[in-house]
């Protein structure tokens, strides 16, 4: 067996050994974390520019639900406007229906009233000139009457002077 010292010594050695390796594999695992923090710092702008976006996309994501609320709303208020001006102009074209319609009755009343003066001048001018032609009639009548007379006469007494001479 080995003398108690020289165990020692070499079980020193192994722990100096040991000790070295695992110095060496700290060192190594150090020098692997100083590059991961490299890495990671070099990638931090890459990060700040991910983080950026996400709050960009975040942002125009409200945008759109905003801008889609207010164009829902303004396509409500002009289908709304559109439903008010088209009320407002049936509305319109019902009361120049009826004031044309008004306007009509009143021209075929008033033509109407026109003409019918119209006529009851034209009979009592026709009557009045029946009137005067029936008079007239009348005394050529009796003028005629009083002429057949006359010629009765005429015949007569120049029958008589004949019959006398």
């Amino acid at each position: 067996a080995l003398p108690i010292s020289r165990q020692r010594e070499e079980l020193a050695t192994q722990c100096k050994e040991k000790e070295a390796a695992l110095r060496n594999q700290l060192l190594q695992k150090e020098r692997e974390l100083a590059q991961l923090n490299q890495e990671i710092k070099e990638l931090q702008p890459i990060k700040d520019l991910q983080q950026e976006q996400l709050s960009r996309i975040q942002e125009l994501e409200k945008e759109v639900m905003h801008t889609r609320g207010k164009n829902a709303e303004q396509l409500l208020n002009i289908k709304s406007a559109f439903l008010r001006a088209k009320s407002a102009y049936r509305v319109e074209a019902e009361q120049q229906v009826l004031e044309l319609a008004k306007e009509s009755q009143l021209e075929a009343e008033r033509f109407l009233k026109e003409h019918s003066e119209g006529v009851l001048q034209e009979n009592q001018q026709l009557r009045q000139e029946l009137l005067h032609l029936i008079r007239r009639s009348r005394v050529l009548q009796a003028h005629k009457l009083h002429l057949e007379g006359q010629h009765k006469q005429l015949i007569q007494e120049r029958q008589y002077s004949q019959e006398i001479g």
